[in-house]
């Protein structure tokens, strides 16, 4: 890949003395150049000015345009010393075109005169042609040195998108100048990387590609053409023209024929170190893929493997696992940039990591940088307990917390993510707990830089629930249908026989002393069950059962039996669920809490 740098002005010589003598003698109204009579010339050595279509260049020898108001300037074809410079401005040359050039004095400065390459001249040799006017006898104020050509070059467009993927079906090519100009029409062919453009169309065996252009000449549309091998990589080459053999090479870019692949983790934090893995369903690597490259880059992936410009930062471990999965070391400079709250990187794999030649091997892919996030080790959560059936407002504590608006942040007690998370500051934020099963649960924070969990279980789900209808009428008849709100229902085995002190779950009406007296090993014990649910407990969701209340039967003398024809009293109880009837303990994460929410009252009312 050509860099881009800055290079040496073409330097202009003292056209001969007789020339510019007799040229003088016939421009009315033009003074004398100063070095009329000077017959040296100012030896230029090297390399020839490169320059592409529309550019600028610069001309330079002392006293050049002293005592000229206006100069213009031409182009004409030839190389090296095959070809002189007319004596006058309007003067044609048999070696083929007389370009016109705008050319323009430096302001202030007699020494030196400034060249635009039309966007219409033609890739190729050229000697340039400085003029005291643009009448057709206007003289020869000076020229390229025989051995400084003027190289114009086909135009380096920018592809976008440089590879393929989903949904790419053409890809644009763009200038920086008006590089079409030189055709009405446009046309394209794709060669494989490695192999130079042709300099006219329809040669060197080359994929044709439909092709389009824009009213301003500075992009094209090239269609995506069908014969391109998938893990190869192409020139596309840009011409004025379709007609074989004639129509000249104007442009290049390049377009790789990549599948597409997956990076793991997609986001990091901002402290680097971490390692990724790109993998593809494909077979994006050979066995003769051994010293590959990765890019990190704000930009757009190179074509090809380059690490010179100051945003490129390349990866000191990429090593192969098998030829469709690598591993990638993120590199330190992989940083958030500016005030964002995180950067998105591209993520470019080459084949080969020979500088300006290892082609992309991959689709680009994506991965983010955030601020590291921590959880505060010794309190991280403002409150130890909260109900099951969640509405609970918790504040986290921790480190990096993301604070702009658009920043993306989560957090979960117990894998249960919180609602309403809102950022309070870069170490605090809150939420509302959701509905989950009972038991002692870790606190996590989720921002893109990953997720940071408590190594403990700071906060409990207490097992809550709430009734409705929460009155009913007492009578040996009444049997009203509740429902019962809570959370973790989906996982209580819940029995429907008469033996209610077997292993499973249970819905009990109890008086407040019963939860006092549930560490004797089951529901009966010191202070035993009033009634329950009879027959089946239908599961309607995690969080939501129903079942048929019996008012009209009562716990007996022998545990586990609803076999006393009482009624049940007037007064007021609590509504329990048991997870386990045979083996209920203090724990609270073995039956549901005392509550308002299950407090039930038996009335005539």
């Amino acid at each position: 890949m050509r860099k881009s740098q800055s290079r040496t002005g073409i330097r202009l010589v003292r056209s001969g003395v007789a020339v510019a003598a007799t040229a003088a003698a016939v421009v009315a109204g033009t003074a004398n150049p100063a070095f009329a009579s000077d017959l040296a010339f100012t030896s230029v050595s090297g390399t020839p000015m490169v320059v592409g279509a529309g550019g600028t260049f610069t001309g330079t020898v002392t006293g050049l345009t002293t005592g000229v108001a206006t100069v213009f300037g031409r182009l004409v074809t030839g190389s090296d010393n095959t070809v002189s410079c007319p004596a006058a401005y309007g003067t044609a040359v048999s070696s083929g075109p007389n370009i016109a050039v705008t050319a323009a004095k430096v302001s202030g400065n007699d020494n030196s005169a400034t060249f635009t390459i039309p966007a219409t001249t033609p890739p190729g040799s050229y000697r340039a042609c400085l003029y005291a006017g643009n009448a057709a006898n206007s003289a020869l104020e000076g020229h390229a040195a025989d051995n400084q050509d003027l190289v114009i070059t086909p135009a380096a467009a920018v592809a976008a998108p440089n590879t393929s993927g989903p949904n790419v079906t053409s890809v644009t090519a763009t200038g920086t100048t008006a590089w079409l100009s030189l055709g009405t029409t446009a046309a394209a062919t794709f060669v494989a990387s490695g192999t130079s453009c042709p300099t006219t169309y329809g040669t060197g065996g080359a994929i044709t590609a439909t092709t389009t252009k824009n009213a301003a000449n500075t992009i094209a549309t090239v269609t995506i053409p069908a014969g391109l091998v998938m893990g190869n990589s192409y020139n596309v080459c840009v011409f004025a023209g379709n007609t074989v053999g004639t129509s000249p090479l104007v442009g290049t870019t390049a377009f790789s024929n990549v599948p597409g692949a997956m990076v793991s983790p997609n986001v990091g934090p901002d402290t680097n170190g971490n390692t990724v893995v790109v993998s593809s369903p494909n077979n994006f690597l050979t066995n003769a893929h051994t010293a590959l490259g990765a890019i990190f880059t704000v930009d757009p992936c190179p074509n090809v493997y380059d690490t010179t410009p100051a945003g490129n930062f390349d990866s000191a471990t990429v090593t192969k696992v098998t030829n469709n999965r690598i591993s990638v070391l993120v590199p330190a400079e992989v940083n958030i940039v500016g005030s964002d709250p995180a950067t998105a990187y591209n993520l470019c794999i080459y084949g080969d990591n020979t500088e300006d030649t290892g082609t992309l091997a991959t689709q680009p892919l994506v991965y983010s940088v955030a601020t590291a996030v921590t959880v505060d080790a010794s309190t991280p959560i403002d409150v130890t307990s909260g109900p099951s059936q969640g509405g609970q407002l918790v504040s986290i504590t921790g480190t990096g917390f993301p604070t702009a608006p658009e920043s993306q942040v989560s957090a979960a007690i117990g894998g249960t993510p919180l609602k309403d998370v809102r950022v309070i500051s870069s170490t605090k934020l809150t939420g509302i707990t959701q509905p989950r099963a009972a038991g002692a649960a870790a606190v996590s924070v989720t921002t893109m830089a990953g997720t940071a969990t408590t190594a403990n279980t700071p906060y409990t789900y207490n097992f809550g629930i709430s009734v409705s209808p929460n009155t009913a009428k007492p009578g040996n008849t009444s049997t009203p249908m509740i429902y019962v709100n809570g959370a973790g229902f989906s996982n209580i085995s819940f029995g429907s026989d008469a033996d209610y002190n077997t292993a499973f779950g249970r819905v009990f009406l109890v008086t407040n002393g019963w939860f006092a007296s549930t560490d004797t090993g089951g529901p009966f014990g010191t202070t035993d069950p009033i009634t329950a649910c009879t027959g089946a407990v239908v599961v309607v969701s995690d969080t939501e059962l129903l079942c048929r209340l019996d008012l009209g039967n009562t716990f007996g003398a022998t545990a586990g039996d609803l076999d006393q024809a009482a009624d049940v009293s007037p007064g007021s109880y609590q509504v329990a669920v048991i997870r386990d009837a045979s083996s209920v303990d203090a724990a609270l994460t073995d039956f549901s809490q005392i509550a308002s929410g299950s407090a039930f009252t038996v009335a005539a009312y």
